[in-house]
């Protein structure tokens, strides 16, 4: 990304449970402002990080990311 922002583009995966996800997204949209897409965890082995896409924390994602 550093060598070409012109021409590439970077993406954030964050786990919805987190509930510093929203300050962290928007800490590294400052820090890469190339970003134009988020992702979600759903799981990691038998662990669930992701209910639904109604859960809070991915609307609070959503909403920062706005």
């Amino acid at each position: 990304m550093e060598r070409e922002p012109n021409r590439l583009r970077d993406t954030s995966l964050f786990y919805p449970q987190d509930s510093q996800a929203p300050e962290k997204l928007e800490a590294l949209v400052k820090q890469a402002p190339h970003i134009v897409a988020t992702r979600f965890h759903e799981q990691r082995g038998k662990e669930s990080y992701l209910d639904s896409f109604d859960d809070q924390g991915v609307m609070a994602i959503w909403k920062k990311a706005y």
